[in-house]
């Protein structure tokens, strides 16, 4: 089934589909290297004081960007598309997870028939399960949006001298667990639309650990 012969609504689809997993790569990427970052404060805390501002800076860049990222997969906007109005695209449109569908997309794929064997059509049930662990995590979720909208999209004057951290902490936990949940809720629908596993594998996200053997090997060098 080619590109051209999509319906409207499966492009839509595409669409959502694609900015969703888009934002929740970024927002994992960067919350894992800001925590491997502040983390490695103890153990490479001579070689992070070699460069104190940069790496003070970049630690808090990555913090900043992983909760810019979560927080548009949350947004409430009535004109920004969410985690949450992907979910009701879907369930306004159960027909393009068929089995049907999913069996005309895959036709010139291997192993097709243990594919279509397997493959398990969108329920209004499976919606509100997700809708439910999206509720669970309320709480992280509206903390996320009142930091991005006090502190981050522009500082509210109410807050300037209030200390947010302290009024509204973030469970690194739950952060973390919201955006695996978002991941596990669009590859729920990606495996019922076309059969497609994305990786959150980060490509990677150790490679700090070279600059600061670096560092560490030269002050070594030195004494």
């Amino acid at each position: 089934m080619g590109e051209a012969s999509l319906s409207k609504k499966e492009q839509i689809y595409i669409d959502y589909f694609n900015a969703l997993m888009s934002e929740v790569r970024q927002a994992n990427i960067h919350f894992q290297i800001w925590k491997a970052l502040a983390e490695a404060t103890n153990k490479y805390n001579a070689e992070l004081n070699e460069a104190r501002v940069f790496f003070a800076s970049t630690i808090y860049a990555h913090l900043k960007s992983s909760i810019t990222h979560a927080c548009k997969l949350i947004d409430e906007h009535p004109d920004a598309l969410s985690i949450l109005k992907f979910l009701n695209f879907v369930e306004n449109n159960l027909e393009i997870f068929s089995t049907e569908r999913f069996t005309q997309r895959i036709r010139n794929r291997e192993h097709v028939e243990s594919l279509i064997e397997r493959h398990i059509p969108v329920t209004s049930q499976m919606i509100v399960k997700d809708r439910r662990k999206l509720k669970s995590l309320e709480s992280v979720r509206k903390r996320l949006v009142l930091w991005r909208n006090k502190r981050e999209a522009h500082l509210d004057i109410k807050e300037l001298s209030s200390n947010l951290i302290e009024k509204c902490p973030i469970s690194v936990t739950k952060f973390k667990e919201l955006i695996l949940t978002c991941a596990c809720i669009l590859e729920h629908y990606s495996a019922a639309y076309n059969g497609t596993i994305h990786s959150l594998e980060v490509i990677g996200k150790e490679d700090w650990k070279n600059v600061l053997e670096a560092i560490k090997y030269r002050r070594n060098a030195e004494v």
